[in-house]
């Protein structure tokens, strides 16, 4: 049986701060989210005061939440008296902050002159990566509506910031129409709000060498030390195909028996010079990316950056003798002629080029069907003439791993210059099976904080945490050293992520997450007032295996006190 409640209390009702909304009688349902007036020791004190869906929290009557559905309000039943059902139209949109419900906004009216109303939030900044924004202020003007939403779209990875290259795994992804199959960027599984949201994974650079050139010899014992056949290389049987490389990064600089003699051939080849490409120290002198070292000093160390293999260090440092020629001859060539001119196709082609190229030409021979014509037999018999000074492939230098800054997801800039009050960044984030660590490679330029090296076998294997990292930026953020590790607002932490209850949490590919995964990782991180500028930015940098994704949501810079 429903009764109208007094008009005094109905009033009362609707304003409190409490957000009590409705009638405080034992006839009509109470909507509340807390209660500070009513004292408990227990929630049975709570319950004995008709507040059956409260809990005692710090003395008071609260209710409390894990996320922001846990907030809504029981709908007003239709047969419910007409005063009632009216004054729940006037129910405050519940939000879950630190684990308690409380009245969010309804509108920028309900938020200060520089926030927006965001689900129930009030913000100095937004960004839910939807086609239209709900914080326009958040957004280049033009783009508050967008047709396809990309980071780049949106001025995250502005090209401002100068990274030579950008990690093609951070992306934004799509949950889907209904009923498509799971698992793609078109069809993602829930975000955290509305259709859309941003993975974040590292980029694994495969260890596929760039080659340059070196005598027969050398490749030979390269080829000899990689593969074990246990029997001593001979020319011209050798090398194989195709260049010998060290695919997992390790091998040993001190060659088996069975090569030795092949090695302390590749040893009296004439000593080389980085290429183009890899720039380095030769001697006392410097060979830029542009110079073909010619005229560099014979003693030439390989690139530190070139990340070899033990192994393929000899054999970089040797060249032949027809290509070693062919560099200086072209050298001398460019002081009288053009480029075009002095290439071994040009009018003025080098003496050298013939010799130089020829082991190249008979190698694209072999294992074809013009292998046994006459002018492929005559290449292969020209190459073979050259002996261990003939010239083949070896690797020179490998891919460099990206590094944070190109790895990362990098925020638009932000203006927090005239922005008063402690501020925290608010985001949603979900792990795709994220561990806790993982491997990287031997060679890779840089390690970070934790990780651990111990021998398996012959081999060192480098085992690092595995996180996304939150870091921030005041100003000149396209230098490396501006970004510092962000720490969480509770407890002051550096912002790793995931915690470790969202580790090995079984969610292994897009759309095996639901609104409560997201939900239950939602996470603040400090904003220092020293970060107050006007181009401040926030990033994400993975460090994660091969396939291991992050997801975020809902990024947003809320007060947390005037």
């Amino acid at each position: 049986m429903w009764h109208l409640c007094p008009a005094g209390t109905m009033a009362m009702a609707i304003v409190a701060i409490v957000a009590l909304v409705g009638c405080p009688s034992d006839d009509c349902p109470l909507r509340v989210f807390e209660r500070p007036d009513v004292a408990c020791h227990a929630s049975s004190d709570c319950a004995e005061a008709g507040l059956l869906d409260l809990e005692c929290v710090d003395g008071a009557c609260r209710r409390t939440c894990v996320r922001d559905a846990d907030c809504t309000l029981t709908p007003v039943p239709d047969d419910a008296p007409r005063a009632c059902r009216e004054a729940a139209r006037d129910d405050p949109i519940g939000v879950c902050e630190a684990q308690l419900c409380v009245a969010g906004c309804r509108g920028a009216g309900d938020c200060a002159d520089d926030e927006c109303c965001v689900a129930g939030r009030c913000a100095v900044y937004h960004e839910g990566f939807e086609s239209k924004t709900v914080c326009p202020s958040s957004r280049d003007p033009a783009k508050t509506t967008v047709d396809f939403v990309t980071l780049e779209g949106l001025d995250w990875n502005g090209p401002e910031l100068g990274r030579a290259v950008r990690n093609p795994n951070n992306r934004v992804v799509r949950t889907g129409d209904p009923g498509c199959t799971l698992g793609d960027d078109r069809c993602a599984g829930a975000a955290a709000e509305g259709t859309t949201f941003v993975v974040v994974g590292r980029e694994v650079i495969q260890r596929v060498p760039v080659l340059g050139t070196t005598c027969r010899a050398c490749a030979c014992c390269l080829e000899c030390i990689l593969s074990a056949s246990g029997s001593a290389p001979t020319i011209p049987s050798c090398p194989g195909e195709t260049a010998s490389f060290a695919i997992d990064g390790v091998c040993s600089a001190d060659p088996p028996e069975v090569c030795q003699a092949m090695c302390s051939a590749c040893e009296r080849c004439p000593q080389g010079c980085q290429d183009a490409g890899c720039p380095g120290a030769c001697g006392d002198g410097v060979c830029g990316a542009d110079e073909t070292c010619a005229s560099c000093p014979s003693d030439c160390d390989v690139c530190p950056e070139a990340r070899l293999a033990a192994c393929e260090v000899l054999p970089a440092k040797r060249t032949c003798s027809s290509c070693k020629a062919l560099a200086a001859e072209t050298e001398a060539c460019l002081l009288a002629h053009s480029a075009e001119a002095c290439t071994c196709a040009g009018a003025f082609a080098p003496p050298s080029c013939a010799d130089c190229l020829v082991c190249k030409d008979a190698s694209e021979c072999r294992g074809t069907d013009s292998e046994f014509t006459p002018e492929c037999q005559a290449k292969i018999r020209d190459c073979d003439g050259l002996g261990e000074d003939g010239c083949f492939s070896a690797p020179r230098r490998y891919p460099a791993d990206l590094t944070d800054d190109e790895q990362s997801i990098e925020s638009n800039p932000i203006d927090l210059a005239d922005v008063s009050g402690t501020l925290v960044l608010q985001f949603d984030s979900v792990s795709f099976d994220i561990g806790d660590t993982y491997v990287i490679s031997p060679l890779s330029p840089t390690t970070h904080e934790g990780c651990v090296s111990e021998t398996v076998g012959e081999r060192t294997v480098t085992r690092c945490p595995e996180e996304v990292l939150v870091q921030l930026c005041a100003r000149d953020c396209a230098d490396p050293a501006s970004w510092v590790d962000g720490t969480f607002a509770k407890t002051g932490e550096v912002a790793r992520l995931p915690p470790t209850r969202m580790r090995n949490n079984g969610i292994s590919s897009l759309g095996g997450q639901g609104t409560f995964d997201w939900r239950a990782g939602r996470f603040e991180v400090a904003v220092p007032n020293d970060f107050r500028t006007s181009s401040f930015r926030f990033r994400l940098v993975p460090r994660l295996a091969d396939g291991k994704l992050l997801g975020v949501d809902n990024f947003s810079i809320v007060r947390r006190s005037p």
